[in-house]
């Protein structure tokens, strides 16, 4: 029996993948503001104290702030007084 020539096929080379993407880096979000410190009446010295530094905003009085408030309404109401007692002092 002859045998011809044997051919050997030689397999082509494998392609090697391309290298992946890498992600693009996530952004973090931004820091969220800090609010700031709530002022709380104290109801002990009759001032107003700062949360966060724990120092006093207003010189303690005695006082409550409703105090000041009536103050300033009974003002309001004995300018509007005069001014209409001297606008009807004029009148004929």
């Amino acid at each position: 029996m002859v045998v011809g020539p044997t051919t050997t096929t030689t397999a082509a080379p494998t392609t090697t993948a391309a290298p992946a993407t890498t992600a693009a880096p996530t952004t973090t979000a931004a820091s969220a503001t800090t609010v700031a410190p709530t002022l709380s009446a104290s109801n002990q010295s009759g001032g107003i104290t700062n949360v966060a530094l724990g120092t006093k905003a207003l010189p303690s009085t005695g006082r409550s702030s409703s105090a000041a408030y009536v103050g300033v309404l009974m003002l309001s109401v004995g300018l509007v007084l005069v001014r209409t007692r001297r606008r009807t002092r004029n009148l004929p």
